[in-house]
């Protein structure tokens, strides 16, 4: 049987599964992981899996062994467990020994591929020095204050309906909506602005009307109310379903 791993022993046929560690050689930067050895299915083993030549879940870390040549890495087994609970907790404990999420190698680079340990723990992200910060504003200064920006900013104000006048078409619409709501006995939409954001506004004789119908109709049946206003006994439900047909 042919593998592409250092320190696998004779019989591991007897373990489920085992934990590695793939480093590139020239920088030392490497991959904790962990590989099962078997497929199961309701517990039971169903056939072996394909690890002889697993090259780890990382992406970055497969595009590097793809661009740089398989050669350049050493994939090392770490560890056998025979059961997949004790090949995780390897797995995790290994990742959280060699601090894989903050660790770095001389050159200031990662000196792990591993971006997280269990899917819930991540690595932090990069701190910005004052320096960068300073470069980052001058250049939005730059380019706020450059003539192109404020040529397209020009554009997109001139386009703005502020300071405009409505079209003819639109000007009778709105007109014939204030007739209609007249003729209905329901507000304008000034009206009903003004009655809700205007505190020194009075309400409407209907709307009183309204409220005294409600307080009645909550002594009388209150269980019924509530069906009628959605589960919510307040004016403000009232005042949609009767004026605007909603809830």
């Amino acid at each position: 049987m042919t593998h592409h791993w250092i320190g696998l022993p004779d019989d591991w046929q007897d373990y489920e599964g085992f934990c590695y560690q793939i480093t590139h050689l020239p920088t030392g930067k490497s991959y904790i992981g962990r590989k099962y050895f078997w497929t199961k299915s309701k517990s039971k083993r169903t056939g072996e899996a394909k690890w002889q030549f697993y090259t780890s879940s990382s992406k970055p870390l497969n595009a590097d062994i793809e661009r740089l040549g398989k050669e350049q890495f050493e994939f090392r087994i770490l560890g056998l467990r025979k059961t997949r609970g004790q090949v995780n907790y390897l797995e995790t404990k290994m990742q959280m020994k060699l601090d894989v999420l903050e660790a770095k190698l001389p050159s200031g680079d990662w000196a792990f591929y591993n971006e997280n340990i269990m899917s819930r723990y991540f690595r932090a992200k990069e701190y910005v020095s004052k320096e960068t910060k300073k470069k980052i504003s001058e250049k939005a200064i730059e380019y706020w204050n450059s003539d192109d920006n404020k040529a397209k900013s020009g554009k997109k104000v001139s386009e703005r309906q502020r300071g405009k006048k409505h079209t003819e078409s639109r000007r009778l619409n709105i007109i014939a909506g204030r007739n209609r709501a007249k003729a209905e006995g329901k507000p304008t939409s000034r009206q009903h602005n003004s009655f809700l954001y205007d505190e020194n506004s009075k309400p409407w004789p209907w709307l009183n009307r309204m409220r005294r119908q409600f307080n009645d109709a909550l002594k009388a049946n209150r269980a019924e109310l509530i069906r009628y206003c959605g589960g919510k006994t307040t004016y403000a439900v009232i005042y949609n379903k009767e004026i605007y047909g909603k809830r």
